[in-house]
């Protein structure tokens, strides 16, 4: 059962980096962004939260042979950091 939704109110800006020996990380412009979303749903009652978030397209090499399952997780630093966020 969803009890509530939030939308943030601007966007909190995530941004993929990779280095050439391959190692990947992520940063949000706006975290801040997304704490206030996380904190009207728990003022609503929610115990767990669910993030649907816009990544950037990334079309390169890395992120393809990640798709093919033989590559780097491109996205993966910055999910870590939405999950830390909001936990």
């Amino acid at each position: 059962c969803v009890s509530a939704h939030a939308t943030t109110d601007e966007p909190i800006g995530v941004e993929i980096q990779m280095s050439p020996a391959g190692a990947s990380w992520g940063t949000l412009r706006r975290p801040d962004a997304l704490l206030r979303a996380a904190k009207r749903l728990q003022a609503a009652g929610c115990t767990a939260i669910a993030v649907v978030a816009r990544f950037p397209d990334k079309d390169d090499e890395m992120l393809a042979a990640y798709v093919l399952g033989s590559g780097v997780d491109a996205i993966g630093g910055a999910e870590a950091i939405i999950s830390h966020l909001i936990t």
